[in-house]
């Protein structure tokens, strides 16, 4: 005698599969256009050739033209903190890779918060007197950290290789959410964040709503914009 699925796995299968068909509908809706005025804006750009295929570097743009990152050398710029940088480069030049795109923009008086909130924390970021390209802390290591300081609930794309570094073994809180790392394993899970799973800092996971993928290839998500 077959046995029937039960009610409620059918009802996750069907779940399941409108879930992944808003992820396709999602990769299709066109996303916002940049907005150069905004007070704070994510930028990120492919790093060059072989690694530009799974991986990007992020900075910060405060209000169209001041740039905010953290650089492989230290101390080569006019303004700089170790690793940390004030207006090394443009604010919207690549590293060598791909183009630069925009990734995340904070208007109006949220916004000009975080932009006041970084001046401040950036030149005292923990470890900018330290470079590691992998697993790090790197360039996204320190947008991820100042993301957190400053109250910007916004999460790097999968592609974003070392925003998630926690030393050896760590662990921490984001949002609604817990997530517990190593430079060879990672899990975060949380009700604002779905569900990831990093190996060797490849991030692939889910994001609840909007519903996407996380995926470590190309713009590291498919699925809804997430502005």
């Amino acid at each position: 005698m077959t046995r029937r699925p039960s009610r409620w796995r059918h009802a996750l299968r069907w779940a399941l599969l409108g879930w992944l068909a808003l992820c396709g509908v999602g990769a299709l809706w066109p996303a916002p256009p940049p907005r150069p005025e905004a007070p704070a804006r994510v930028l990120c750009a492919s790093l060059p050739s072989p690694l530009g295929a799974v991986a990007v570097h992020c900075w910060f743009v405060l209000e169209g033209h001041e740039r905010w990152d953290v650089w492989q050398e230290a101390d080569v710029g006019p303004v700089a903190y170790d690793h940390v940088h004030r207006d090394l480069q443009p604010p919207e030049a690549g590293v060598g890779g791909g183009e630069t795109f925009e990734w995340a923009a904070l208007d109006g008086s949220a916004g000009t918060a975080f932009a006041a909130c970084l001046r401040v924390e950036a030149p005292r970021y923990a470890d900018r007197a330290t470079y590691r390209a992998w697993p790090g802390p790197n360039s996204n290591t320190f947008v991820d950290a100042m993301l957190r300081q400053c109250g910007w609930s916004l999460r790097l794309p999968g592609t974003a290789v070392g925003k998630d570094w926690r030393g050896l073994v760590g662990a921490s809180t984001w949002g609604l959410g817990v997530q517990v790392e190593s430079p060879l394993f990672g899990a975060a899970v949380g009700l604002d964040r779905g569900f990831e799973l990093r190996v060797l800092e490849l991030t692939l996971g889910v994001e609840l709503w909007p519903p996407a993928i996380v995926h470590p290839f190309g713009g590291g998500r498919l699925g809804f914009p997430r502005r």
